[in-house]
């Protein structure tokens, strides 16, 4: 029995999902604690500043660094760019916000999956 449109634009939406689910974890985008711990801070929050992330990150024992000033240096260059490029968060760098772009409990699966 041949799909509907509605069946067949569900099946795709799905199959899509699973292919970029598959690029976030092969790029290695998830790979560093640091841009692991962003997504996790970001399905709890809304929407955090860098200068936020970075504090907490400082803080926190799975990332390597303890330099909030270090940290925030690393977000902007590196880690959050690279989060948005895989289009797993919204990263404005002008004013510093970072919103994820993932549902939170497709996030947290990724997390959980990788």
């Amino acid at each position: 029995m041949p799909l509907t449109l509605v069946e067949g634009v569900f099946v795709f939406a799905s199959l899509i999902d699973e292919v970029c689910v598959y690029a976030l974890q092969s790029t290695g985008a998830l790979t560093h604690p640091a841009r692991r711990r962003v997504v996790s801070m970001l399905v709890d929050h809304d929407i955090l500043r860098q200068e936020e992330l970075a504090e907490s990150l400082a803080r926190d024992e799975t990332v390597p660094q303890d330099d909030p000033t270090q940290i925030e240096i690393a977000l902007h260059h590196h880690h959050l760019p690279m989060l948005s490029e895989e289009l797993f968060i919204d990263y404005d760098s002008r004013s510093g916000d970072a919103v994820l772009w993932k549902d939170s409990d497709a996030a947290t699966e990724l997390l959980e999956s990788s």
